[in-house]
Order: C-alpha cells, then structure tokens, then sequence
C-alpha cells in the first residue's frame, strides 16, 4: 500500500510538472512582432467598421467618428507638410511599399502597394469588403485633412493598391 501511495503521489507530482511547462512564450525577431502588430492593427480597423455596421451606422459615419478621434493627437498648426509627412509615414508602416509619384508646394500623389495583405484571399473579412476598408481611411483622413487646410483621396487600383491624393487648400477655397 505503501508503494502504491508513493507511486500515486509520483505520478501526480510527474503530470503537474508537465503540465506547467505546456505552455512557453516563443522565440520570434523584430520583424515578425512587427508583421503580427500589423495584421492585428488592420484587423482592428475591419472589426471597427463592422462595429458600425452593426450599429447601423454607414462606413462613412464610422470613419469619420474615428478621423475625429485620431485629430485630436495631431498638431493642427502643422498644415499641409503635416499631413503628407505622417499619412506617408503610416501607410508605409502598414503597407508592403509606398512611392512618390508626384509633388510640389500644394500637390502630392502617392502610390500605396497591398495596403491591406488579409483582403488577396478573401474578398471580405467579418462582412467587410477592401471598399469598405478604404472609405474608412478616406473618411477618418477627412476631419484630420480639413483641420491641416487640406484635402485627402484616396482611390483603389488593382490588386490593395491606392493612389492617395494630397491637396493643399488655397486661402481662397472655401474652409
């Protein structure tokens, strides 16, 4: 009896040790963090827009909402430069590769390659199509352009890619 006390207690003490060590934090370089926080970050945008589909409210409305959020961390005397320097800045961030294609004192046009990797193989995620995705960036970028005395547009191209648009509104143009 004894032995078998001795055995039981040893196979129980054997499963909970295993047991602790079912789980370990993986080994992984910078650049894979890096990939994982920007499929998590696009799919938080997806989710965000469904959100506000289910609340009945259109991608506009929901993009918006969020465009006046995030203008709040912006500088608003930084203008035109502003909005051209960081919008590049994220994109790139986000995207496979983002080109100049042209600019000047108050026009820059942009080429955004596969701002989006999830939306190749699907053609929607969580009733979200790439449409969706991009009238969302174009509607959160509006508060935020019309705060910096600018203009945004965005327009698709094949295969994720945008033409982004950035204007610079003259004194002039209605504010």
């Amino acid at each position: 009896m004894k032995n078998f006390n001795l055995f039981t207690i040893a196979v129980l003490f054997a499963w909970a040790v295993s047991a602790q060590t079912t789980f370990s934090v993986p080994e992984r370089t910078p650049e894979q963090q890096y990939k994982r926080a920007v499929s998590i970050m696009h799919y938080q945008m997806v989710c965000a827009i469904n959100y506000g589909k289910a609340m009945n409210k259109s991608v506009a409305e929901t993009g918006k909402y969020f465009g006046d959020l995030y203008k709040t961390t912006w500088n608003a005397e930084g203008g035109f430069n502003d909005l051209v320097k960081w919008t590049i800045f994220n994109l790139n961030d986000f995207s496979e590769k983002v080109e100049i294609l042209s600019q000047s004192t108050d026009k820059v046009v942009i080429k955004v390659t596969n701002l989006n990797e999830a939306f190749k193989n699907q053609q929607e995620i969580y009733g979200v199509t790439f449409k969706d995705y991009v009238e969302f960036y174009q509607s959160s970028h509006n508060p935020i352009a019309e705060m910096l005395k600018s203009k945004i547009h965005f327009k698709i191209l094949p295969e994720n890619n945008l033409e982004v648009t950035f204007t610079k509104k003259s004194l002039n143009q209605k504010q």
